[in-house]
């Protein structure tokens, strides 16, 4: 049967933790505290030596790589799933039946930061290089979708045209996959 290309663009909900300390606890990945400012570094300066910060068991990493396996030339190279479930079966959020009627609805493209407020004042937290838009923080995106039965046994894709830093998909509590960067174009395989 031919192939066929569904948007998804209309009828989502969204919701962004106020601030850094109410946010979830499922990420990427441990990241060091950033404690001294290296802008002086030229631009292809070596990275600094990783800092060893402690494992997790709410880091998603191991989950998330093997999305970019298809990119990876050598199959040597490629990252394996860990065999045991991801962190966070049981976050609410994630769950099929989870009630998202009080989220803000959205239709993508969708950019929290551009509805402000702008950060001012002579030293604010995101710099004029970013807009001073206010892009930390951690946000969730919802949707429903219905796959008829007649489609089973097909694959079924998602692809995503463009989701910034550290975004992860979960279908029916079970984390499929994410990307690490931001604005890329990736795909998902929800069969």
């Amino acid at each position: 049967s031919p192939r066929e290309r569904i948007l998804l663009n209309e009828g989502w909900r969204f919701f962004k933790y106020e601030n850094a300390d109410e946010a979830d606890k499922l990420i990427y990945d441990i990241r060091p505290e950033v404690i001294e400012n290296n802008e002086y570094l030229v631009a292809d300066a070596m990275p600094t030596e990783a800092v060893e910060a402690g494992g997790s068991n709410e880091v998603l990493k191991p989950w998330v790589l093997p999305t970019a396996n298809p990119f990876i030339a050598d199959s040597q190279n490629h990252y394996q799933r860990p065999e045991r479930e991801a962190p966070g079966k049981d976050f609410p959020f994630i769950q099929k039946d989870f009630d998202d009627s009080g989220w803000e609805r959205v239709n993508l493209p969708h950019d929290w930061a551009i509805k402000g407020p702008f950060y001012d004042g002579d030293k604010p937290e995101v710099g004029g290089g970013m807009g001073r838009l206010p892009v930390q923080g951690v946000g969730w995106y919802r949707n429903k979708i219905s796959i008829p039965a007649s489609d089973k046994g097909k694959s079924i894709f998602l692809d995503i045209e463009g989701a910034m830093s550290y975004a992860m998909v979960w279908l029916n509590g079970t984390l499929v996959g994410g990307w690490p960067y931001g604005y890329n174009s990736w795909r998902l395989d929800l069969s």
